[in-house]
């Protein structure tokens, strides 16, 4: 759990005293991420005329323990995020992105991100499966981009200031919204907001839709909640355990009226591709994308769950690892908080396995 906050303005009055406000926004998220914190601010000359912007962050450290610090940036300095959650199939798009000619720095589903606005602007967003609430600030596209998981499982409290031309968000509304400050003070919009479906299509409830506050306003907001649709999804014929590997046979192909969307659940028998489970899945659940393992290899520095065998008994403990490694590979693990290195064997992505 991390936390986010931040605004865009085109009043130079807004970015008065920027850095300590920006810090007291970010700051009251503190319980969200005790681990680190970053701003980042954007102040133009022609402020007035293009927009600036303030991006705060407080993280609690889950992926990339030492490469994760946010805000982030691409490698000119271009794009800027700040990203609260769990992308599952960050390995997935962060291989799309390498083939397609992105470097990367670190080991973050943050990065993927960064890299993934770069490749694809807003049509980034129907291909991420996971929780989050995110924002990111182009600077040449003077355009913020803020998003939420369709679930709406992270949380996301977004205001409209100054007739429009100022736009506040954070994680929490204790972050957007104090009393006591007469510039943190939240209106309504004054009209409905009109949607557009990112990447086009019919307006319907509960989509993925571009909201503009109001006619004047600069700034596109990019709001996911939840979606019910009918899909034909994979459900489990038989109870499955955690490290299974399940097959075609195990699941039944029945349409179902879902929340999410097809990003979520696997739809074809073909996704399985030989993965293993990294989590149950009970008998007559709809298979969902959060339930395979999203690529076989463990990297340095990720976070990664070790499952130990004693006397009969499981014992399961996180750790970090320091080194990669594939499966069936040795590698070494640390316990963060006893700080107790170990040599454990890959078992997948997520987990790794000792013997005692």
């Amino acid at each position: 759990m991390c936390g986010i906050a931040g605004w865009v303005s085109t009043l130079p009055t807004r970015f008065a005293d920027a850095d300590r406000t920006l810090t007291r926004m970010r700051d009251r998220l503190t319980h969200r991420g005790p681990d680190d914190a970053g701003n980042f601010l954007d102040l133009p000359e022609n402020l007035a005329e293009i927009g600036g912007a303030a991006l705060g962050f407080r993280r609690l450290s889950i992926i990339d323990l030492a490469g994760g610090h946010q805000p982030m940036t691409n490698e000119d300095g271009t794009v800027w995020i700040v990203f609260n959650g769990e992308i599952y199939n960050h390995m997935e798009l962060r291989q799309e992105l390498l083939a397609a000619g992105h470097v990367f720095a670190n080991h973050s589903d943050t990065e993927v991100l960064l890299h993934g606005w770069e490749q694809w602007q807003e049509a980034l967003l129907p291909r991420l499966n996971g929780m989050f609430d995110l924002g990111v600030w182009d600077q040449n596209r003077r355009e913020l981009l803020l998003a939420r998981d369709r679930h709406g499982k992270k949380p996301l409290f977004v205001g409209v200031l100054d007739g429009g031309r100022t736009l506040v968000f954070g994680s929490e509304l204790s972050a957007v919204a104090d009393p006591t400050d007469p510039r943190l003070r939240l209106a309504r919009c004054p009209s409905p907001p009109h949607g557009q479906i990112v990447g086009g299509g019919q307006v319907r409830e509960h989509t993925t839709v571009a909201v503009r506050c109001e006619a004047g306003t600069p700034w596109l907001v990019y709001v996911s909640v939840a979606v019910s649709t009918d899909l034909p999804v994979l459900v489990a014929r038989r109870a499955l355990p955690r490290d299974a590997v399940p097959t075609p046979a195990d699941f039944s192909s029945v349409v179902r009226r879902v929340p999410g969307t097809s990003a979520l659940f696997i739809t074809d028998p073909a996704q399985l591709g030989g993965k293993r489970l990294i989590r149950p899945v009970g008998i007559g659940e709809a298979l969902t994308a959060d339930a395979l393992q999203t690529t076989p290899v463990v990297h340095r520095g990720q976070q990664v769950m070790l499952l130990a065998h004693a006397g009969g008994m499981d014992v399961r403990v996180t750790v970090v690892a320091l080194m990669d490694g594939k499966p069936e590979e040795r590698i070494r693990v640390q316990n963060p908080s006893s700080l107790r290195v170990v040599e454990a064997t890959v078992r997948s992505a997520e987990l790794v396995e000792i013997a005692l």
